[in-house]
């Protein structure tokens, strides 16, 4: 268990503060607390009108967490809270859905906690691609996502890093889909392409539906370097995940070649549309 927080001190004053983590059983810590999962920061002094960041972790579990998966979407809830300098009293909380898996390439095959997975997915992209004024109705989203897991689908791409997405990820980690998320389109400028591949990881970084990264989507073959340096990048932001790039109309052949040094991607793809341009 590895979380970081960040805590905006907007006070004209130095303050000392300190961070606890506490993790619950269920989506919704219903299950009750795992006390030996708690972890408190030591004291932290802000600087008036700063961001302090306080990292803490815990590397080895015990008793050892059921993983998150497809089939059983073990989820946690972790409960965030900044506490005034003396630890007894608890300024701000907030909460948030965690899980405990695996997601990797290795060689031919997607696994998923160690084990070969085939990812079943539809060409739609909750919320970007549904109508504004439903895409955020809790209702709306709770059946959407009912109807994909009861087509066996358990991948979906998810565009959008704003509160809109924050609703469809919570149920996507309820249901047990996988997700890829990252910018559905890019620009030229590698620092903005940067900047927002950040905004991405800080926003939905926790979510264990969240399986892989994308960079970018239909990038051109003669955009080579900097789709190598945004996998670099995003790589030293969360090497844990693998990331993905949308190619334009190209797929990988095989040939036992790690593709990531070449394309800024660990898994190609091809794109093909029937008649959709014709």
């Amino acid at each position: 268990l590895d979380v970081n927080t960040t805590i905006s001190h907007t006070r004209s004053t130095t303050m000392t503060y300190k961070v606890r983590q506490r993790v619950y059983k269920g989506a919704d810590g219903s299950g009750g607390e795992i006390t030996a999962y708690a972890m408190t920061s030591g004291s932290i002094s802000v600087p008036a009108n700063t961001l302090v960041s306080a990292r803490l972790t815990n590397a080895s579990l015990s008793p050892t967490p059921t993983p998150w998966s497809v089939s059983d979407p073990n989820c946690y809830m972790l409960r965030t809270e900044v506490l005034d300098s003396t630890g007894a009293v608890a300024l701000l909380s907030k909460t948030s859905i965690i899980g405990f898996r695996k997601f990797e390439v290795a060689g031919q095959n997607f696994k998923l906690n160690g084990s070969p997975i085939y990812l079943f997915g539809l060409h739609r992209t909750p919320p970007g691609r549904i109508l504004a004024g439903i895409y955020n109705d809790q209702s709306f989203i709770d059946q959407h996502i009912a109807r994909l897991k009861a087509a066996n689908v358990n991948m979906v791409r998810i565009a959008i890093p704003d509160a809109n997405a924050i609703p469809w990820l919570d149920a996507c980690d309820k249901a047990g889909i996988m997700v890829f998320c990252g910018p559905y389109d890019t620009n030229n400028v590698l620092i903005e392409n940067e900047d927002r591949l950040l905004e991405y990881v800080n926003a939905v970084n926790a979510h264990p539906c969240v399986v892989a990264w994308v960079t970018g989507n239909e990038w051109s073959s003669s955009s080579g370097p900097d789709r190598t340096n945004l996998y670099n990048y995003i790589k030293s932001l969360d090497p844990s995940r693998p990331v993905f790039l949308a190619d334009s109309a190209g797929f990988y052949a095989g040939g036992g070649v790690d593709p990531a040094a070449s394309t800024g991607s660990n898994f190609l793809d091809h794109h093909k549309y029937n008649g959709w341009y014709s």
